[in-house]
């Protein structure tokens, strides 16, 4: 007998059994097909089509769907089922139904698709022409329910209501259902879910099924016609403004000749290739039937100036003349096969990155334009690692206040044997699916109303969102487009914004083109980049400092070079930028190769070596590449890298060659760039560091203001107080909301005060200017709380007519006559009393502000600064070799392990001259670990190595140190 009703573990917390393994059992019990049919959707619907093709198992795809406390199972026998199914489960998770309406898609479904349920009621109510069938399962079935159907002539199917393999698996399945019903293991509720719910074997089913010999030959029918071809995957692309594909293709040539004419009008040189690349990429792109998505592409570009296309798309000429990227794929010799090639046959997509405020916008103009036709992708959230012990830490009844503790202390701490229990039992149920969120850019537009493709859910935004994650909608054929937000894209705006107005100039940001700028250039070799653009983290910093070169295609190799897995390149590569000399691995590999140096950096260079050295195939060469992504596909690389090493043996290459290129392959293994991706981002890294190269004040001040940076709001304000830029407190006449830079100043963001009401905000900002403060306190109405945080802040420095204690004083009276306490005579009297002293306007300000703002926070240490002896970093470059002693304010660090496997720390400290690196290496950072998680100042012994002019310093020892008013003088690093 064939499973006609199983669950896998993306029946959310419903099912034990992967799609993996059921196909496995499946092949095990000799069964030909099998079904999955798990609740309420078909979340896991393209793994169960992988794996059953893997198993030589013919899939039957199906839902078991639960509304209102009614169920059915529905059974897919073609493409239309399939669709109506898609749009009952999307109306069961995103509307109110009566039952007539449910019964109304439940009768649409069953024009093709097959529908059995032991729910009299529903059977009562649908019509009976073949497709309808009465459930009977093991344990949910009586000779009376056999009557009832007979009477009726609805016809018994032989079931099972597979969750689980094993009887020993009841008490898991148990757990699991009791986190999604958040109680107790003891007060579960399981419904009908009891212990007959496993998968069992074909020979248990036929012997319980004796009695109904016409329900197993209904089953064995059923499945027969549910048999289907899911595998003629076709890609399915949005329309265009309603265009036929051929005016689609007639419309993209007509805009790709006058981007071209615009995009390469003074630059003659190139525009011969140009042309026969795109003859190329207009052949290819209108064979796979891309001309439509091109469009639709740039149709959402246009709604904003400002964009970094990016991706494997930014390698496509025709996507730079569309505008929908801005790297020019000639000049850059970008690799348009890594993009789209004949040979592909999963779809590739286009990744658009817009400011990160105004991508909202855009998903509202794609929703309303595609309305019905546009969903986003989805994340699947699954339990994992803390929180899998946390799930089930919680159903076995512990406080919350006790899990915090042992998941804070873990696994250091000592386990109780209930506690073993729970960890034990957590690690059962790890990647079992929960439940959905969204995919922070991927969205789906197709041709036809999108619920026939895919069931839909809602997010809690009210945006419809698809049951698969990316790889499931790849697989499926559906194109995504990413719409992502990118905070570094609004700081460039608000940085042109600002020096448009503050110096009277006209720049736009798709003219800027900073390349041959000097100042700009100074800065990406001295690697001071902080607050520029995915360069500026201390890796990547130290890396520039090493390069010495501004050259674009260098910053390029950087930006990709700098992954983990590829730090034995970096060095190397740094070395033979500086002349050091190299020979190819072999003489095939310097086409390949020759531009960045031997050593393969790109993502694409993977699929031309493994084409060059073994003869892949474009589309192997990719999948090899796609492979390397996956951890859960050691196997397929096993097998590619059997076919890479056969394939270069016929080539005569060595295998202790093959070795070599094998590993920088391998460094390709979890996340990696491809050249057109690294480029994007790299023009976006240029225009970064032009703006704070030449507009340091505005620049800066908008980094902080969009809060996206790799550092904190006080390591940037040092970073500017470096710069010579004077940092101004918050003030209620001339701040704004966000911090302003102006030619040598930044003035602090009214909305860095902390107890600040965002009411209380927007009316200082809507009714200044104020002559008074009484004046300010009348018109604006605002709380006395924020009042009082106004004051302590600062905020009235141009109001300061008295002291700031006085100003506290004039508070109290106002609020006192408003509520009738005194009277104006009163109010008038002010009381002589003492200003606040320096160390209360300090906690003020630390308190308020969150860090010191009229101060560098260096500033309050001054006893650790005057240590005799201490070296500045700036002059961290004349004791290369020596031990040193450095005062050290926390900014940053990355915990990291070693090849053996042990704990270290990069950590970034800076001190009133500059930033430095350190290093700490296994036995120090573990004396220290619990040090370094207060992120507080430190006194720092250590030893300062170069390496190809990078300066680190390898800690030997640390020590706290107490800022100014603890009293504390003359400290020591012990």
């Amino acid at each position: 007998m064939i499973p006609l009703c199983v669950h896998s573990t993306y029946s959310p917390l419903g099912g034990l059994l992967t799609p993996r393994e059921i196909c496995e059992w499946a092949k095990a019990n000799a069964l030909e097909t099998i079904a999955l049919t798990d609740t309420n959707g078909l979340y896991g619907m393209q793994f169960f089509l992988e794996a059953a093709k893997e198993y030589g198992i013919s899939p039957i795809i199906g839902s078991e769907v639960i509304w209102n406390k009614r169920r059915v199972v529905c059974l897919c026998t073609s493409t239309y089922s399939y669709s109506k199914l898609c749009i009952l489960l999307t109306k069961v998770h995103m509307e109110e139904m009566s039952q007539d309406t449910f019964l109304q898609y439940l009768n649409s479904f069953l024009e093709e698709g097959i529908l059995f349920s032991e729910d009299k009621g529903i059977l009562s109510s649908l019509p009976n022409e073949g497709n309808l069938f009465y459930e009977v399962c093991p344990g949910f079935f009586t000779q009376k329910d056999y009557y009832w159907a007979h009477s009726r002539n609805i016809p018994l199917i032989a079931s099972t209501r597979g969750y689980y393999l094993k009887e020993t698996d009841h008490f898991y399945y148990q757990m699991i259902r009791a986190i999604d019903q958040n109680s107790t293991l003891s007060s579960t509720h399981l419904d009908y879910y009891n212990k007959k719910c496993r998968l069992y074997s074909p020979l248990e089913l036929s012997r319980m099924f004796t009695p109904y010999p016409m329900a197993l030959k209904n089953a064995q029918n059923v499945a027969k016609r549910c048999q289907y071809n899911w595998y003629t995957k076709k890609i399915i692309f949005p329309l265009y403004e309603g265009k036929s594909e051929e005016d689609c293709k007639m419309i993209l040539h007509q805009k790709a000749q006058q981007g071209l004419l615009k995009r390469y009008t003074h630059k003659n040189e190139l525009f011969k290739k140009s042309q026969k690349r795109l003859q190329y990429e207009l052949s290819v792109i209108c064979q796979k039937g891309f001309s439509s998505y091109f469009l639709v592409v740039e149709d959402i570009v246009k709604n904003s100036p400002r964009t970094c296309g990016r991706g494997s798309a930014a390698s496509s000429l025709v996507s730079y003349l569309l505008e929908i990227t801005h790297v020019d794929p000639i000049k850059h010799n970008l690799f348009f096969d890594r993009f789209l090639n004949p040979e592909r046959v999963d779809p590739p997509d286009i990744d658009i990155d817009f400011p990160w405020d105004e991508r909202d916008s855009i998903l509202d103009y794609v929703f309303e334009k595609y309305k019905n036709h546009v969903a986003m992708v989805s994340n699947h959230n699954t339990l994992q690692g803390r929180s899998s012990i946390r799930e089930v830490a919680k159903v076995y009844g512990i406080s919350e206040q006790e899990i915090n503790y042992v998941l804070n202390r873990f696994p250091r701490v000592e386990l109780n044997q209930t506690w073993k229990n729970v960890v034990i039992h957590a690690q059962r149920i790890q990647g079992f699916f929960k439940t959905l969120s969204v995919h922070p850019g991927g969205v789906v537009i197709t041709p036809n109303p999108i619920s026939h493709y895919v069931p839909l859910q809602l997010t809690p935004k009210g945006l419809p969102v698809i049951q698969w994650e990316k790889r499931q909608a790849e697989k499926a054929g559906l194109v995504k487009i990413d719409l992502l937000g990118n905070r570094s894209l609004a700081v460039i705006r608000d940085t042109i914004t600002a020096v448009n107005k503050n110096h009277n100039k006209c720049y736009r940001y798709q003219d800027l083109d900073p390349l041959e700028d000097d100042k700009t250039k100074k800065l990406l070799i001295l690697g001071q980049t902080m607050g520029v653009f995915y360069i500026e983290s201390p890796a990547t910093r130290q890396l520039l400092q090493r390069m010495k070169t501004s050259e674009f295609e260098n910053i390029v190799i950087a930006s990709s070079i700098i992954r983990p897995a590829a730090n034995q390149f970096s060095l190397e590569f740094v070395q033979r930028l500086h002349g050091k000399p190299f020979r190819h691995l072999h003489p095939l590999l310097k086409p390949v190769l020759d531009e960045t140096y031997g050593i393969i950096v790109y993502q694409e260079q993977v699929t031309q070596v493994a084409m060059a050295l073994a003869n892949f195939s474009s589309t192997e060469g990719n999948n090899l590449r796609k492979v390397l992504d996956k951890k859960d596909e050691k196997k397929k690389l096993q097998d590619y890298k059997y076919q890479f090493y056969q394939g270069a043996f016929k080539k005569g290459i060595s295998q202790n060659i093959l070795d070599q290129i094998w590993d920088m392959i391998l460094s390709f293994s979890g996340y990696s760039f491809c050249k057109a991706h690294s480029a994007s981002y790299a023009l976006v890294s240029y225009k970064s560091c032009y703006l704070k190269a030449n507009y340091p004040a505005e620049f800066m001040a908008a980094v902080i203001s969009n809060r996206g940076g790799y550092y904190s709001t006080f390591a940037y304000l040092d970073e500017a107080r470096r710069m010579n830029i004077k940092i101004l407190p918050p003030d209620v006449n001339k701040g704004l909301e966000d911090f302003v830079g102006q030619k040598d100043f930044i003035r602090t963001g009214l909305s860095q005060v902390k107890g600040l009401t965002q009411k209380g905000l927007q009316k200082l900002l809507n009714y200044r200017p104020y002559q008074s403060l009484e004046e300010l306190l009348e018109r604006t109405d605002i709380s006395f709380e924020d009042a009082k945080v106004l004051v302590k802040s600062r905020c009235f420095s141009t109001l300061k007519d008295s002291t700031y204690v006085d100003q506290m004083w004039r508070v109290y009276a106002f609020f006192a006559k408003k509520r009738g306490h005194i009277s104006n005579t009163h109010q008038a009297l002010l009381p002589n009393m003492k200003e606040y002293n320096p160390k209360e306007l300090i906690d003020y300000e630390l308190d308020l502000l969150g860090g010191g703002v009229s101060f560098p926070e260096w500033a309050l240490y001054r006893d650790a600064l005057s240590i005799k002896g201490r070296v500045r970093a700036q002059d961290l470059r004349c004791f290369i070799g020596k031990e040193v002693v450095l005062f050290g304010l926390y900014v940053t660090s990355k915990k990291v392990r070693t090849s053996s496997g042990g704990p270290m720390m990069f950590c970034t400290f800076s001190d009133e001259t500059d930033i430095f690196e350190t290093v700490f290496f296994p036995g120090v950072y573990l004396s220290y670990q619990d040090l370094l998680q207060m992120e507080s100042s430190f006194l720092i012994k250590g030893v300062v190595e170069e390496t190809l002019g990078s300066i680190q310093v390898r800690v030997l020892k640390i020590k706290t140190v107490e800022p100014l008013f603890a009293n504390r003088k003359n400290q020591q690093v012990v």
